[in-house]
């Protein structure tokens, strides 16, 4: 169907979903959006949905995907190289393209080989933000993290964690990032293998004009996150004045303002938003949901397959910027961490609630469980 159904077909749908008994949908839940994932009015709840050929949009994007109870993947017959004609440009991601992404280490080798991230965040009352990128980017591998964070929030830091290196920088009144930080932060990335910049930092007056002054003259890898991106959202040329491949990692309210449309309307055109903002800016997106999507420069979109929903929690995005980062200094591309870093972070999640319930699930459980979800990926 490609429009709500009414009259005869309103009231089959009605019965099939009234009866209770085990219900099966062939490729696509009658009333459902093949692509966009939107319910059209009345519409099938399957127990079992068999995908002819090909996964389909619907398939992984709610609230479609909330009416499949389980959905399995049938071939029926159509040759390989006539699906590769098809230039197919929206992909699930596969635990076996991500282990391709990954080397055994060297046993000959030492920190200085597994990169070095710059992390900007923080602020006074916001310091756990700073804390858990930083964490994450040593969880995920990097060989050393250097936090930089507002002066008063460094003293709380000197302690633990005992494994990030810390430095202090001048601060507003209000406890933010200085624009006299200006000249240390741009030192401090001399020796950098990628930075991380956002969580926690506000959008202070003063702070985005620090990160309007940054963003130009940073060369090594960048991940965006948080009040980075709503800094950006204000003066939307920034992007344009990027010179180093940039990640950008917004959830739906922080990617609205930076497009100037509503969420609600991203929220019903997520893969077209995904796969528009990377072809326009250049730069490689991971739009947070459910699922999460990682758009490439070629506006080609991967749809991560792990996760749920315990971890919509504080915190759980500044795991994220802090992995993608980590993995992005070991010499990952920025597109090939933000694939691998999404589905790790989610899998994570995943392995926490094996044992527990999502609702409890914080952001330092991701941390806590981010080494078995390495294990299970590293060779």
């Amino acid at each position: 169907f490609n429009k709500p159904v009414s009259g005869f077909i309103e009231k089959v749908i009605e019965k099939i979903n009234q009866f209770g008994k085990y219900v099966v949908s062939i490729d696509i839940n009658s009333g459902v959006d093949s692509d966009s994932g939107q319910l059209m009015g009345p519409h099938v709840r399957s127990d079992l949905t068999l995908a002819l050929a090909c996964w389909k949009q619907s398939h992984f994007i709610h609230p479609s995907a909330g009416v499949m109870k389980e959905t399995r993947l049938i071939d029926i017959g159509i040759p390989e190289k006539a699906l590769a004609k098809q230039n197919i440009c929206v992909h699930q991601c596969e635990e076996e393209d991500i282990k391709s992404y990954f080397k055994k280490r060297d046993p000959n080798s030492h920190k200085g080989n597994y990169g070095h991230v710059l992390v900007l965040a923080g602020s006074r009352g916001k310091g756990g933000s700073a804390g858990l990128a930083a964490l994450a980017v040593l969880r995920s591998g990097a060989g050393l993290c250097t936090l930089a964070l507002p002066d008063s929030c460094q003293k709380a830091f000197e302690v633990h964690p005992m494994e990030v290196m810390t430095v202090p920088l001048p601060e507003t009144t209000n406890g933010t990032l200085a624009l006299g930080a200006k000249e240390l932060i741009l030192e401090l990335l001399k020796d950098k293998s990628a930075m991380a910049i956002g969580p926690g930092i506000t959008t202070d007056p003063e702070t985005v004009a620090l990160i309007g002054e940054l963003l130009p003259l940073i060369r090594c890898p960048l991940v965006i996150d948080a009040d980075a991106l709503n800094a950006i959202s204000k003066h939307k040329n920034w992007l344009k004045e990027l010179k180093t491949e940039a990640v950008l990692t917004p959830h739906p309210k922080e990617i609205s303002r930076l497009i100037g449309v509503s969420t609600q309307e991203i929220q019903r055109n997520r893969i077209a938003t995904t796969s528009k903002f990377c072809t326009d800016h250049s730069v490689t997106l991971v739009l947070k949901g459910s699922p999460s999507l990682i758009g490439l420069t070629n506006g080609t979109v991967v749809i991560n397959s792990t996760g749920n929903a315990g971890m919509a929690t504080a915190g759980s995005g500044d795991v994220l910027t802090g992995i993608i980062a980590g993995l992005t200094a070991q010499g990952l591309s920025s597109q090939e961490a933000s694939i691998a870093g999404t589905y790790m972070h989610g899998l994570a999640g995943d392995l926490f609630t094996e044992n527990a319930s999502e609702t409890t699930l914080i952001a330092g459980d991701l941390l806590r469980c981010l080494p078995e979800s390495l294990r299970r990926i590293l060779p």
